[in-house]
């Protein structure tokens, strides 16, 4: 496993349908030989998986150094948000590509470190994040989930 092998650690993540969003803390590793063991795995076992040629993902990763709190928060609400802000959910706990659910304990997963981020909030509360995360979501983002959940088409007004 590369985490035990590279010593990181992933915050959050969200598997986007032509890039990634990867929440990572690295040790004395650097940032660039992870990527690149990840990103060559996972091509490698999607081409073959898929019988698919060629790239993955668009473009190259970047790489942001989080130096604070706050931008370790809105980073993590970021990443979760990615799929209600391209439109490809409602709501972020219906996208299961994504390392939300695991937040809000609908599903555990392995290889996330939830502590950190879950530490800022009282009593470490998964109910308390899913607040924070969604309270950016928009009025815009909630009158489409309406529209949707009632059939109507783009001609509707809003009451």
């Amino acid at each position: 496993m590369y985490q035990e092998k590279y010593g990181f650690i992933i915050h959050s993540y969200c598997l986007m349908t032509n890039h990634f969003h990867l929440q990572i803390e690295t040790n004395n590793v650097a940032l660039g030989t992870i990527m690149e063991r990840i990103l060559k795995a996972y091509a490698n076992n999607f081409n073959i998986k898929y019988h698919y040629e060629g790239h993955v993902f668009q473009g190259r990763y970047k790489g942001i150094i989080i130096e604070d709190s706050i931008y370790f928060l809105e980073t993590g609400r970021y990443i979760h948000l990615n799929p209600v802000k391209a439109k490809m959910v409602m709501k972020p706990e219906n996208y299961e590509y994504s390392s939300y659910q695991s937040y809000i304990s609908l599903s555990e997963n392995e290889l996330l470190y939830k502590d950190k981020t879950l530490s800022f909030f009282r009593d470490s509360d998964p109910v308390e994040y899913a607040k924070f995360v969604e309270a950016k979501v928009t009025h815009e983002e909630y009158e489409l989930s309406i529209r949707t959940e009632l059939g109507e088409n783009d001609n509707w007004l809003p009451w």
